[in-house]
């Protein structure tokens, strides 16, 4: 589901835009991903514009910095309701509609690394026309995206368009109201990072004017991080009780019947339990290798030599596992399809214990498919007796 999730959404994008009747969809770039070589993504994309030429429905494509760097979608041959923006300079489409004549204004990366302002060289609105402009930019920078095409939300207003139509960074947001300027995100969340709805803008014409663009949820997987508070807990039983609401909120009221693949974070002190000491043994000497004692004492009798073995290889074993990085508990991201940058195959189960957190082994991690299922009460039972016993006997 998670490989797949993008070009679902995708296609349910399509599928609203046909429920809904619409004039014409916009597409602000980063279509596809980049360097990611793969045959089926431009054919996915074909049939998916087909569909929308089949309802009547018009696409106006702009290429951002993802598409300029692909060589799958560079020539790629689409159907003739789609009409691509140049890349040399900025290109308006006119289209007539019964209610109103519209104006897309916009220009396409030529390259990837387009630091230019682009909005500059836009022309001025036609007169008596909707003026929408379409454009690919990190705007002033200061987020976790990249500032290509920098500009100002001042010079966007300054242009005199009624709508202005962004991309490139995953956060939907409306920016101005008036006039509109709208960000509407990612049409699903790649990464744990990218938490919360995701889908694309509706925007209607009443009455002579733009009405407020609304949410078009169309996402399938949702990501969230569950933060657990522990140190109330006595045992495993307590801790389990404490973890199952969290699960219960998250789908109750972020969910919306989808699944969702949740880190979980657990925080707080828990007691550890005291392990008995035997007669003749001196503890705090038994900190050297097997059937060795530090310092002037009584060496280990035999018993306690073997468990001092098993330690001493246990502590080895987990040392290996760390410089080998095979205790990340991460699973490798591939590019499940257009417009995103991979999807992590699982999430991260983390347990901070004083101010440093480690990763869990992937076996600690419980299957997505009874995640989907929305078995939460039954991965708290099956996974946090584990992950306490490991937080009470880490040093």
């Amino acid at each position: 589901m998670l490989r797949t999730a993008t070009r679902t959404a995708f296609s349910g994008l399509v599928d609203r835009a046909i429920a809904e009747k619409v004039a014409f969809v916009i597409l602000a770039g980063d279509i596809f991903d980049g360097a990611w070589r793969e045959i089926n993504t431009p054919i996915f994309f074909g049939r998916e514009m087909a569909r929308l030429d089949s309802a009547g429905i018009y696409v106006f494509l702009l290429r951002g910095n993802h598409d300029a760097e692909s060589e799958m979608g560079r020539n790629l041959p689409l159907p003739s309701n789609v009409r691509m923006f140049s890349s040399d300079a900025p290109e308006t489409f006119r289209f007539e509609l019964p209610e109103v004549n519209v104006a897309l204004h916009g220009q396409s990366f030529k390259r990837a690394e387009t630091t230019d302002n682009l909005v500059r060289n836009y022309p001025s609105p036609i007169d008596g026309w909707l003026n929408i402009a379409v454009l690919h930019t990190g705007l002033e920078g200061g987020t976790e995206h990249a500032a290509y095409a920098p500009c100002s939300l001042d010079e966007l207003k300054r242009k005199g368009m009624q709508y202005v139509a962004l991309g490139h960074i995953h956060k939907a947001e409306i920016l101005c109201e008036d006039p509109w300027i709208v960000m509407p995100g990612n049409l699903q969340g790649r990464h744990i990072h990218e938490s919360g709805p995701r889908g694309a803008m509706l925007v209607s014409y009443e009455n002579g004017e733009l009405q407020r663009p609304e949410r078009l949820l169309v996402d399938v997987v949702r990501w969230a991080t569950a933060e657990v508070d522990i140190s109330s807990a006595r045992d495993r039983p307590d801790a389990v009780a404490v973890a199952a609401p969290v699960f219960k909120r998250i789908l109750e009221q972020d969910a919306d019947g989808r699944p969702v693949a949740c880190r979980v974070v657990f925080t707080g002190q828990v007691a550890r339990p005291r392990r008995p000491v035997r007669a003749g043994a001196h503890p705090a000497r038994r900190t050297a290798g097997a059937g060795h004692q530090r310092g002037r004492g009584q060496p280990l009798d035999r018993e306690d030599q073997g468990e001092e073995r098993a330690n001493h290889r246990r502590r080895r074993h987990r040392g290996a596992r760390r410089r080998t990085g095979r205790s990340a508990g991460h699973v490798g991201r591939r590019g499940p399809g257009p417009g995103v940058h991979g999807l992590a195959q699982s999430g991260v189960w983390r347990t901070p214990r004083q101010g440093r957190s480690r990763c869990l082994q992937a076996r600690d991690v419980p299957a997505l498919k009874a995640a989907g299922e929305g078995r939460f009460a039954e991965l708290v039972a099956e996974v946090a007796p584990s992950v306490i016993d490991r937080i009470a006997r880490e040093e």
